[in-house]
């Protein structure tokens, strides 16, 4: 799935951005910075917050680990995270985004349709 957006997150961001697993805080990729991550075990989900300052931009990423089915519960962890995430967005005045892979896609397509912001998903599962 993807929604036309106006920032310059290239496709090649956004697949990194939804393929890193278990980043640490701080830049692994050019301009990109890891602001905030969450696993959330029980339900198999990792939820990541990259910031791009340059082009004032939130990606919000997520991963469901291998052998995992989303659940609501997870879904639930996951909108909190989306909260924190654009909280933090908002005061900085930067424009938010969600990718994901696989059923990480599924998650962030969700989310992207519950908030109407833009989506850039990698062999995600139908909704």
């Amino acid at each position: 799935m993807v929604w036309q957006t106006t920032q310059t997150v290239t496709p090649r961001d956004y697949y990194f951005l939804a393929s890193h697993r278990f980043p640490q805080r701080g830049s692994f990729l050019e301009n990109w910075e890891v602001t905030n991550t969450e696993t959330f075990y029980q339900h198999g989900l990792v939820a990541m917050a990259f910031i791009n300052s340059d082009i004032q931009q939130v990606v919000i990423a997520f991963q469901v680990l291998e052998n995992t089915q989303v659940t609501q519960e997870g879904l639930d962890y996951a909108r909190d995270f989306v909260k924190h995430a654009k909280q933090l967005a908002q005061r900085l005045d930067y424009s938010v985004s969600y990718t994901g892979k696989y059923r990480g896609g599924t998650v962030a397509e969700l989310c992207s349709i519950q908030d109407k912001l833009p989506c850039y998903t990698f062999d995600s599962e139908s909704i």
